[in-house]
């Protein structure tokens, strides 16, 4: 009687192991197909001045860090040089609060993610295939991001553009005298100092509930080179 008891136990102990590895290789699976499972962000396509804009998102999520949870939302922006002359591409982002309105009570941090966190192809995937997005999200948040590039004719910089809400996001990068086309974007135009005739203004309007909350940054420039 003990000897029967014993190996039903040993087969009852074997089964509930490989039952474990079951699930254990379920959840692997489950967690490499929540990376890789395909998502279709909203997109917007506009031409100006011969320079393409690609808007897509938002993409995003909700971060645990060690001390708080924050919830971020992810813009992905191909910007496509159609002309016959290469074109300067500088952005930058404060690192500090930004102000949205009507109510200046809240605030935004917005953040450019670096090259080296970026996929090197187009990935639309969850958070747009960004390496190290948790470790950025601990360190980048308070300072200020940027990036220069030379575009060639006909070819194309992708930026990831992102910022921490836990509203309703909608955002578009666009040229400053260029109508961004959408309903939720109040404002059309800024006024700015630049009088260069070689260059274009970039802005980057973002809404939070609309129709509640919005912020217009201007962030950049774009400068056709001879």
């Amino acid at each position: 009687m003990l000897k029967r008891t014993m190996r039903y136990l040993t087969i009852y102990t074997l089964g509930m192991l490989t039952l474990g590895s079951c699930n254990d290789s379920q959840n692997n699976d489950f967690q490499k197909t929540q990376r890789t499972l395909k998502v279709i962000p909203y997109t917007t396509y506009d031409r100006y001045y011969g320079i393409g804009t690609i808007n897509c998102g938002p993409l995003g999520g909700v971060y645990n860090s060690s001390t708080k949870s924050y919830s971020y939302r992810i813009f992905r922006i191909q910007l496509i040089n159609d002309t016959i002359c290469p074109v300067e591409l500088n952005i930058s982002f404060p690192g500090k609060p930004i102000a949205l309105y009507p109510d200046t009570n809240q605030s935004l941090r917005v953040f450019l993610f670096p090259d080296e966190l970026t996929p090197d192809t187009i990935q639309d995937v969850f958070s747009f295939g960004i390496r190290g997005l948790e470790s950025f999200l601990d360190t980048g948040l308070n300072k200020p991001t940027s990036l220069t590039r030379l575009i060639q004719p006909k070819g194309e910089h992708i930026l990831y553009i992102g910022f921490i809400t836990d509203g309703l996001a909608r955002a578009k990068l666009f040229i400053n005298g260029q109508s961004p086309g959408l309903s939720f974007l109040p404002v059309k135009s800024v006024v700015t100092d630049s009088k260069d005739k070689n260059s274009l203004d970039l802005l980057f309007d973002i809404r939070i509930n609309n129709p509640q909350n919005y912020s217009l940054i201007h962030c950049g420039q774009i400068v056709f080179k001879k």
